[in-house]
């Protein structure tokens, strides 16, 4: 089971509904967080940032001008990365933006993994 947290809104480079990082960098550029908030959102960036690689690949298409359309999921062993995100849904969440967890056994095609997340094209009709 792959996990990933979504709020009601679609991201416009997927078409899959945004997920917490797209809904953070929003808050964030918008200049109107609490500095406690704006603080919190950079300490659990950061941690991302040292112990969660880029994924290199988010799409099967070699074709530069085609949409983005994978989409990142944790796995269900990244134990430390789930209790970070659910700290940065925390936050977004206190802005009137609901969270909520996403899982699915089958995330589509798989173009970019490592030992925390997959990155995934839906199956023709989904999406997650």
């Amino acid at each position: 089971m792959f996990l990933r947290f979504i709020v009601d809104e679609v991201d416009r480079s997927s078409l899959a509904p945004a997920g917490v990082f797209v809904v953070e960098y929003r808050l964030r550029e918008a200049h109107t967080l609490p500095r406690s908030d704006h603080q919190d959102l950079l300490e659990v960036l950061r941690w991302f940032g040292e112990n969660l690689d880029t994924p290199e690949q988010f799409t099967t298409s070699g074709r530069a001008s085609r949409l983005s359309r994978g989409i990142c999921w944790f796995r269900p062993s990244a134990h430390d990365h789930i209790r970070k995100a659910r700290e940065l849904a925390r936050v977004i969440d206190r802005h009137g933006i609901w969270v909520n967890m996403s899982k699915t056994r089958h995330p589509g095609y798989v173009v970019f993994e490592d030992e925390y997340q997959i990155v995934a094209e839906p199956f023709s009709g989904c999406r997650s």
